[in-house]
């Protein structure tokens, strides 16, 4: 998936920070916490998010595994999550590449 769109002529990117914050939130919000765990909070169905950074995936391989998760890990029940914007699976994957102890 190509990156997201540049903002709005006069509006700021935002920060890694903001990015951050924006993915724990979609983590929540999205029902992540249901099967993955991340930072000590959720459940264990799927793997633990909080050390995703040192798996050394690429930035594409995040993206496309949130968007089609059977054609990266064939046999996964994890579903698509095919319905976030562009600018919210950057920012999951800002916060999944960032390692803990930067947050």
């Amino acid at each position: 998936a190509p990156p997201p769109p540049p903002p709005p002529k006069g509006a700021k990117a935002p920060s890694r920070a903001e990015e951050i914050a924006v993915g724990r939130r979609l983590l929540h919000q999205e029902g992540c916490l249901m099967c993955h765990s991340y930072q000590g909070e959720g459940e264990d169905v799927g793997p633990d998010l909080t050390d995703e950074a040192s798996r050394k995936r690429t930035d594409a391989w995040l993206l496309g595994h949130f968007q089609n998760p059977d054609k990266y890990s064939p046999g996964t029940q994890m579903p698509a999550f095919d319905h976030l914007t562009a600018a919210q699976l950057h920012a999951l994957v800002v916060m999944l590449q960032t390692p803990p102890a930067v947050k």
